[in-house]
């Protein structure tokens, strides 16, 4: 887990995941005030997917290898599915 500061916004983060086990894991997000939060997809991933707030996944469409997360005030959970081939 962090927790910082970032231009005026208290925000925590904590991340899940068995990795190298596990293709999955599951971010957690509080923060104050909304932001963009981008997530490193790594090239190898094929069919990866997102599901936020336990929303339907959909793909993540990374532009230069990161996707941007819309994260509102509050709490905001999304669960990232990266399968290589």
């Amino acid at each position: 887990m962090v927790s910082t500061r970032f231009i005026g916004n208290k925000v925590a983060v904590t991340v899940d995941t068995f990795y190298p086990f596990s293709d999955t894991l599951t971010t957690t997000i509080n923060a104050e005030k909304a932001f963009t939060y981008y997530v490193r997809i790594p090239s190898w991933v094929s069919s990866g997917t997102i599901a936020i707030n336990g929303g339907a996944p959909s793909p993540v469409s990374p532009s230069n290898g990161l996707h941007a997360v819309k994260v509102p005030a509050g709490t905001t959970k999304f669960t990232l599915d990266l399968p290589a081939d």
